[in-house]
């Protein structure tokens, strides 16, 4: 007899042996990937998201947590971080927030041309604009529509902005003196205040000069360091979001300074003064070649070209014959055609081969931008697979960690004697149990309150009127706990498939509370396992395409154009002499 029970026993241990060397190598693996410096952020980040007290959110408003130390000298971080906080920490006044956060920044920084380059960007979004509509009416080739935008603009800014702006603008001419960026904008800003010889002699000035830089990467680049700190990684989706958010408010203006100044221009010729005004289209022509030759983002190299295609714009003030009959290329070739024969008609034609030149460089990088729209959706593409494998990657770590606890509670329930004799659970016994996994949902959903896909789960109730319209879906109180358990169902649908199974297909005569628990208990380990191993494999495919999906990202942020280019095998058009 004892032999017969120490075999079994020893059977037992062998039996057993495998399982267990099982789950080692499945935690082995598992914590390996956590370890790892490729894989670690990501398989922490996730795990963090899903099972709560995580901070990552695609969406959310940054910053969200405190700025780690490290940070801290940096100065692209600061100039992000004071742009974020800017509306909680300054009343609006004539300036903006943002331009009031800039300047207390440049008093700890005070020889950083991109804390005032980011001054004089956000001036641009409100307080700081230039409505002379009198003088750009001259260039609306009789269309209402275009008749209608001058009358409409806003009135002019207050003198208190301009004086800032003004001299912001001369603090960033000090600090980067090559770069046209703010001799263009100081030029709008003077014409706004009506001081019109010192507005064009600061775009001769621009068009002059050997680069055009803008600021707004800055904050950019700031706000990306941030949230690769703070993830430990470079989450592909995160940096996205943090990119295509990024707003271009002087892109506008810029385009109302060339308007402005070929206005002037025409003034001048219709004067008689041909050559005062070929040397203002001339200028403009080379701001508008700079910014579509330099300007980091496409949609600037695209403003870039249409200020110098505005260059030419009704030289002599004459309107093309038959003009409002035109398509839009026709215009665009009929404008060209008339300004060409303008310049060699007043003895200029090395201006008209410069600006047919400048056209053609256009027209090359428009090619590219068309083309390179395929290379936009693959990026596109690209991200969409990175979050379909984050989503399967939570909904595996929501089931994985859902098996354990249920093969944990069926394994407690499995030591009761109704269980293990084969009788079954007593109706009392079964309400027992499912009030205990009753609570461990609630556990689950109450931790979970912040975690993403329940939080979804939730809105798309409420849109879809099932929810209480006096809930707030960032303030969840106990009245939605239903439809957090709702999710939970959602979200972790294996060990339910499993009692479910159990219950319709392995009673073999037992019990039905018997056969969900037998079931649980010994499915949980292999479940677990075949999780876990299936969660590591969708780790090294999601680190891969966010690695790939990262480079392409940076290459975007160093030049978008050149980036389109390099990538069709073309060439990207130089500066036009």
């Amino acid at each position: 007899m004892a032999h017969s029970l120490s075999g079994k026993l020893s059977d037992q241990r062998q039996s057993g042996s495998p399982k267990s060397m099982w789950a080692i190598i499945v935690l082995a693996g598992l914590l390996t990937l956590a370890l790892l410096p490729q894989t670690g952020w990501l398989v922490r980040m996730q795990w963090a998201s899903v099972l709560g007290g995580g901070n990552f959110n695609w969406t959310a408003q940054w910053p969200s947590r405190r700025q780690p130390s490290s940070l801290s000298d940096d100065v692209r971080v600061q100039i992000a971080d004071a742009v974020a906080g800017a509306a909680k920490r300054y009343h609006a006044t004539v300036l903006d927030p943002r331009v009031q956060a800039m300047h207390d920044l440049a008093k700890q920084y005070p020889s950083d041309p991109a804390i005032y380059g980011t001054a004089v960007l956000y001036a641009m979004s409100g307080s700081v604009f230039c409505n002379r509509s009198a003088e750009e009416s001259v260039l609306a080739y009789k269309n209402a529509n275009a008749q209608a935008y001058f009358e409409n603009k806003p009135k002019s800014a207050s003198p208190e902005a301009l004086a800032a702006f003004d001299s912001d603008c001369l603090a960033g001419e000090r600090l980067a003196p090559d770069n046209a960026y703010f001799y263009a904008f100081r030029s709008l800003g003077l014409f706004a205040q009506h001081r019109d010889k010192e507005a064009i002699a600061e775009l001769l000035t621009a068009g002059n000069k050997p680069v055009y830089r803008e600021y707004w990467t800055g904050e950019v680049a700031g706000r990306l360091r941030e949230s690769e700190a703070r993830i430990g990684g470079r989450e592909c989706i995160a940096r996205t979001w943090i990119y295509y958010s990024t707003l271009f408010p002087h892109l506008s203006k810029i385009r109302d300074l060339a308007r402005l100044s070929v206005a002037m221009a025409i003034r001048d010729e219709q004067r008689g003064n041909f050559e005062h005004g070929l040397v203002i289209r001339r200028a403009c022509r080379r701001l508008g070649g700079l910014m579509r030759y330099s300007s980091t983002s496409l949609i600037a190299n695209l403003v870039g070209i249409a200020i110098a295609g505005t260059s030419g714009t009704k030289p002599d003030g004459a309107t093309p014959s038959g003009y409002d009959k035109m398509t839009s290329d026709q215009k665009d070739q009929s404008k060209a055609s008339a300004y060409i024969a303008y310049l060699h008609g007043i003895g200029h034609p090395e201006e008209a081969a410069a600006f047919n030149a400048e056209r053609q460089a256009g027209l090359q990088v428009k090619s590219i931008t068309n083309r390179g729209s395929t290379l936009t959706q693959s990026d596109m593409k690209r991200l969409v697979y990175v979050a379909i494998l984050w989503l399967t990657s939570c909904l595996l770590i929501w089931n994985l960690f859902a098996s354990i606890l249920f093969g944990l509670i069926a394994r407690l329930a499995g030591r009761t004697s109704a269980i293990r004799t084969g009788a079954g659970l007593s109706p009392g016994g079964a309400a027992t149990f499912l009030r205990i996994v009753a609570t461990v949902l609630i556990v689950i959903a109450l931790g979970g309150t912040k975690h993403w896909l329940a939080h979804g789960v939730i809105l798309t109730i409420q849109n879809l009127n099932m929810f209480p319209p006096d809930c707030e879906a960032d303030e969840i109180h106990w009245t939605s706990l239903l439809y957090r358990l709702i999710s939970i169902v959602y979200v972790c649908p294996a060990p339910m498939f499993v009692a479910l199974g159990a219950c319709l297909f392995l009673r073999h005569g037992r019990p039905r509370s018997v056969a969900v628990v037998s079931a649980l208990r010994k499915s949980a380990l292999p479940l677990v396992c075949v999780l876990a191993v299936s969660y590591a494999i969708i780790v090294c495919f999601t680190v891969r395409l966010e690695e790939t999906a990262n480079r392409h990202m940076d290459r975007t942020l160093l030049h978008e154009g050149r980036y389109y280019a390099t990538e069709l095998h073309m060439p990207w058009p130089p500066p036009v002499e």
